[in-house]
């Protein structure tokens, strides 16, 4: 065995920091985590997709006045059929709060056909997502259909864009 001549003091007093860190724990990084966001109550998960269906209602009617035959026609009835999930929406909140909900006016801009129906394909695609949690958050079960059956409406608007696009491009 060598001998390194090691003074026992110098020994002792690294080990000691050695055994000291060890023992004491590590930082706590629990304390600079975020609580998680609050929770949304129906009510408030009602408005915001009522005024996201209306406003995508006259998205679908702007781009409408801009076109002629079927692609009017299509066009018109995706207005049709947001204006009508708006009406849904608005009556299920009436149920739940007793209180008529109008939303807001929406003045759309359409700057170019296309553009706009390819940011409409994403924004449906982006609601067939909300209604699928909004139905999975609710306890309401009757509203958990209501939010499918307007997940699954979603699902073919968004088909229906993408043959849009196809037949303008």
């Amino acid at each position: 065995m060598e001998n390194y001549d090691i003074d026992p003091k110098t020994l002792n007093a690294v080990w000691q920091r050695v055994t000291a860190a060890r023992k004491e724990p590590p930082p706590e990084q629990e304390a600079n985590i975020d609580p998680p966001p609050p929770q949304k109550t129906d009510e408030q998960r009602l408005i915001e997709l009522i005024d996201a269906a209306s406003a995508a209602a006259e998205v679908y009617k702007a781009c409408a006045a801009r076109c002629s035959g079927k692609i009017r026609r299509e066009l018109l009835a995706l207005s049709t059929a947001q204006s009508t999930a708006a009406q849904k929406l608005r009556a299920r909140y009436y149920i739940l709060t007793g209180k008529s909900y109008w939303p807001p006016p929406s003045c759309p801009y359409v700057l170019s056909l296309t553009k706009t129906l390819k940011m409409r394909y994403e924004a449906e695609r982006a609601a067939y997502t909300e209604y699928v949690q909004a139905a999975n958050a609710t306890r309401d079960t009757s509203l958990s259909d209501l939010y499918f059956a307007l997940a699954a409406l979603s699902q073919r608007h968004a088909d229906a864009l993408v043959c849009l696009l196809e037949s303008l491009l």
